[in-house]
């Protein structure tokens, strides 16, 4: 961008600053195939997401966070994250290596993200 060079989608890509590029004719199936995706995550993440990112660019950074950490509670609050996260938590179990140590249920981490500690510290920032 400084040097006024145009790029094309694969160096864009490459770079980072594109997720994808496709020809006219794939357009509509590619934009739709990315719909349906959107479409099964639960929208109080997708909206928390969306403000996380346009918002977060022009605050400080502990701002920035602050309202990352502000939707994340949002969404965990949501009874469709509360009833996706049993499900996700039993595919890490089977998937994934854990360590020996004793961890606490989704239900306590939920109870600690809405209880009166984390949120009096949470307005302190």
């Amino acid at each position: 961008m400084l040097t006024g060079k145009q790029l094309t989608p694969p160096e864009a890509k490459a770079i980072g600053l594109i997720t994808d590029h496709f020809t006219k004719d794939e357009f509509f199936h590619k934009v739709q195939g990315f719909a349906d995706i959107m479409a099964r995550r639960i929208p109080v993440a997708v909206a928390g997401t969306k403000l996380s990112v346009h918002d977060g660019f022009e605050p400080s950074f502990r701002h920035a966070l602050s309202i990352e950490m502000e939707q994340t509670i949002k969404c965990f609050a949501s009874p469709m994250t509360k009833k996706a996260l049993p499900e996700y938590a039993s595919i890490l179990r089977e998937k994934m290596e854990v360590p020996r140590e004793e961890r606490i249920s989704i239900q306590e981490v939920i109870d600690m993200l809405q209880g009166d500690e984390f949120l009096n510290k949470l307005k302190s920032l």
